[in-house]
């Protein structure tokens, strides 16, 4: 498993992200709300995977 370190420890980052990505890009395909795709999506962005950016847009 990759272990994801704080770039930069501030108020634009926040915390690292407790979950794995796989679990928050299921956490996408359940959520019933466009508030919690995006929240998810940022959780994913934070750690460097940009492979979900289609679903952004």
């Amino acid at each position: 498993m990759i272990e994801v370190g704080n770039l930069m420890n501030s108020i634009w980052f926040g915390e690292k992200p407790t979950h794995s990505q796989f679990e928050m890009k299921e956490n996408i395909l359940k959520a019933s709300s466009e508030k919690e795709v995006l929240l998810d999506l940022i959780e994913i962005y934070k750690t460097g995977d940009f492979s979900q950016k289609d679903v952004l847009m």
